[in-house]
């Protein structure tokens, strides 16, 4: 998998230039990954912006499991109990919910689609990443690219690791 630590645009290239050994449907779950990477990482800082501990902010994180439950989740750490779908713009949204349902079919062997979708939606779904690192970004001046703020012990809410716009 490809480091968070790499920029943006290299793992762009790389994808890109993996085509031709990747299957487009490997390159759309790969992204798919990303984007779960990212909307993770984010939500892992705002845990930890709210004043918990590192340790315990990834305990709280490995406890929620799938986009949905993310998304539900996500209220509860915003500086300002904003939701999840109020801060990534809904056309993003809907294609991520929709990747990852196609993403889910594929990975558990409930159905398949043509490479030819999967190589649209791999596109669509890369346009998102950048949508909802955009969105993150502004938001909360952290997009889940770069290394994370850590915290070793509690400071609830009196030392914000993200900026509340």
């Amino acid at each position: 998998m490809y480091s968070i630590k790499r920029s943006f645009k290299w793992v762009r290239n790389r994808l890109v230039s993996n085509q031709s050994s990747l299957l487009p449907s490997e390159s759309f779950v790969l992204t798919m990954f990303l984007v779960e990477k990212v909307i993770r990482r984010v939500l892992l800082q705002l845990i930890i912006s709210a004043g918990y501990p590192t340790d315990n902010a990834k305990e709280i994180l490995n406890n929620i499991r799938g986009l949905e439950s993310l998304k539900n989740n996500w209220k509860l750490y915003d500086p300002e109990f904003r939701s999840l779908t109020s801060v990534v713009p809904s056309r993003t949204w809907q294609i991520i919910q929709e990747s990852a349902g196609l993403r889910n079919e594929l990975i558990h062997g409930a159905g398949h689609q043509s490479q030819k979708v999967y190589k649209q939606k791999g596109e669509e779904l890369f346009d998102a990443l950048r949508d909802i690192r955009t969105a993150f970004d502004n938001t909360y001046g952290y997009s889940g690219w770069k290394g994370l703020k850590l915290r070793t012990s509690t400071a609830l809410h009196t030392d914000p690791k993200v900026q509340s716009q």
